[in-house]
């Protein structure tokens, strides 16, 4: 296994505590890492949506499968004005 890359959220926005209040945790005693769900993540990527966020989201769909709370995500992205990109992000579930 490689190095795995990590981004560091600091919750400002209500989206972003609840994205934090939301999350899932992986491990367990000091080796113990929180992460946002699927749909949260892809929300943000959405926001920044670079060719980077675009191939994650695509990874992050293919690897959550029915695991993505679409219903959240395109609530938000109505929000952030993005419902588009989520609904593309939604349109690879199908594929």
């Amino acid at each position: 296994d490689g190095p795995v890359q990590l981004d560091l959220l600091i919750a400002h926005t209500e989206f972003e505590e609840s994205a934090v209040r939301g999350s899932r945790v992986f491990g367990s005693g000091p080796e113990k890492l929180a992460a946002v769900t699927p749909g949260d993540l892809i929300v943000y990527k959405t926001l920044r949506f670079s060719s980077q966020d675009r191939a994650d989201i695509e990874e992050v769909v293919k690897a959550a499968g029915a695991d993505v709370d679409w219903e959240r995500a395109e609530r938000y992205a109505k929000e952030f004005d993005v419902e588009d990109r989520v609904a593309w992000a939604r349109s690879l579930e199908r594929q």
